[in-house]
């Protein structure tokens, strides 16, 4: 099946190749994809009306349909990390008043890993990072300076093996805290994290321990 997952905020657009409509049902809004059109259309729907919390569209031709969601969008790439230490806590950040994991920008020179990495060097003040594997990918959108932006952000699990390593905000990228949680600290504080961090977190951490 194919299916791709964006988030609006809280709220999310679910592209997928089957009409699944016993898919958590409530609050969500049905469609067959017909044109880009109708597509924005629906999307603005999604964003403006407090009712609905999904949208969901379907088409047997769902790769088309997730190309012309693209059209719309100029697409940022970034990379962060799930990051663990020898106690199976998380590293995790808060900013903007929400708990998050970081990740940031890719840069020309790297790859993704490599901006994985650094970003969490850069936000956390952390060393000895071993990256041990890819997350996948989360989808969300944003607007700035009147562009409307889909950041593409790639996830990887990493270690951290510095005994007891001194965390240190970046405070000029926003941060004010960075703190070591574990699942029960986390799960605690689901509500107050982005819609897809919290779909990292729990389909890697919280599931997997």
């Amino acid at each position: 099946m194919v299916h791709y997952t964006i988030y609006f905020e809280q709220k999310k657009l679910i592209i997928a190749d089957e009409a699944t409509f016993n898919f958590n049902g409530h609050n969500t809004l049905y469609s067959e994809y017909d044109n880009v059109s109708l597509l924005e259309a629906l999307i603005q729907s999604l964003i403006s009306l407090p009712s609905v919390e999904t949208l969901y569209v379907y088409s047997q031709q769902a790769e088309e349909v997730w190309e012309a969601f693209q059209s719309l969008y100029t697409i940022v790439e970034a990379a962060g990390g799930l990051v663990l230490n020898k106690a199976s806590h998380a590293l995790l950040i808060h900013r903007y008043g929400m708990w998050d994991l970081p990740k940031g920008k890719k840069e020309n020179n790297e790859t993704l890993e490599e901006a994985a990495v650094r970003e969490v060097i850069e936000e956390c003040g952390v060393k000895d990072l071993v990256v041990e594997s890819s997350l996948g990918k989360t989808y969300h959108t944003y607007i700035l300076d009147q562009k409307k932006i889909l950041k593409v952000s790639h996830w990887y699990l990493m270690r951290c093996h510095d005994n007891e390593p001194d965390l240190i905000p970046q405070t000029i990228e926003g941060i004010t805290d960075a703190r070591w949680m574990s699942v029960n600290d986390v799960i605690q504080n689901l509500n107050q994290t982005f819609a897809s961090v919290r779909g990292v977190l729990t389909q890697n951490f919280i599931k997997s321990l």
